[in-house]
């Protein structure tokens, strides 16, 4: 199994970018997902302007509640709900080194097993 990693970027435009920048860093070969929420349109898109390239970011209808628990549901429900494994990445979590290892074992832990939500 390999996990695919997914940032909820709030009200912040930089935390998020910085957040981005460095997954990209110090991660390889995973797709990396950012989902804007509780955001004006324009400040989604002078946030696109600026995303690492090979980042997907995913849509989250505007009519829908913007409550942490409700994004989680709809990208691990809907958005991505065939991939094998997400992890939910904090915008303000910022990497210093290689995360590959720590990842990767993770990745073979829960691979057999009959978890669904880990934290």
């Amino acid at each position: 199994m390999r996990s695919d990693l997914v940032i909820v970027s709030w009200w912040s435009n930089c935390l998020g970018l910085a957040c981005l920048h460095r997954l990209v860093k110090y991660t390889t070969d995973r797709d990396i997902y950012v989902i804007q929420v509780g955001k004006p349109e324009e400040q989604k898109e002078r946030f696109r302007a600026h995303l690492p390239s090979g980042i997907e970011e995913l849509p989250y209808p505007p009519d829908r509640p913007a409550e942490d628990w409700r994004v989680r549901e709809t990208v691990a429900r809907e958005l991505l709900g065939d991939h094998a494994g997400l992890w939910f990445v904090d915008h303000d979590l910022f990497m210093k080194e290689d995360w590959e290892d720590w990842l990767g074992d993770m990745d073979r832990r829960f691979e057999g097993s009959n978890a669904c939500l880990c934290h």
